[in-house]
């Protein structure tokens, strides 16, 4: 119980920190990303198209994801 006293700072905010990036991370990938003037970005969803498209169409992607694994 102690050992969990003295590491629950620093989960909360391990937690807080990874999920909203994980999850900002999904929300793009499964998105098309529009830049506007103005500042700022808008995201329309795509589903897996974005996926889709990079294992099969894009010429370097299996390429690239093969040499740097």
């Amino acid at each position: 119980v102690v050992g969990i006293m003295f590491i629950s700072p620093w989960l909360i905010g391990f937690l807080a920190f990874y999920i909203r990036c994980f999850v900002m991370t999904i929300q793009f990938s499964l998105s098309d990303v529009i830049l506007k003037d103005s500042g700022g970005y808008k995201t329309v969803f795509a589903g897996i198209s974005n996926y889709v498209y990079a294992f099969r169409e894009h010429a370097s992607f299996s390429q690239t994801l093969v040499t740097s694994l």
